[in-house]
């Protein structure tokens, strides 16, 4: 559902934002779907969006709900660190 969503958005012009992201990010949690939430982090660092810290926090969690805590490990050091759209490039290069 929320991907189909999601899509429409697109497809009317709505640009999405960290917000859309982190909404994006929250139905992953449920669902447990790691890699679709790293596509997801990947896809927002490529527009230039730069995910909030409720982002990151949503990436550690979804990480830890579903066993992957390595995965966690990759998304610690973006949250952490200051929110500069360079750093988020080279996070989503690394954990991609």
């Amino acid at each position: 559902m929320h991907a189909q969503v999601f899509e429409e958005m697109q497809q009317e012009g709505v640009e999405p934002t960290a917000v859309t992201y982190g909404c994006l990010l929250v139905a992953c949690e449920q669902l447990g779907d790691v890699e679709r939430a790293f596509q997801l982090y990947k896809q927002a660092c490529e527009r230039g969006i730069v995910p909030t810290d409720e982002c990151h926090n949503i990436l550690i969690n979804v990480c830890a709900a579903t066993g992957r805590s390595a995965f966690a490990c990759f998304a610690a050091p973006w949250h952490i660190s200051t929110n500069q759209p360079g750093n988020c490039r080279k996070f989503c290069y690394i954990s991609a």
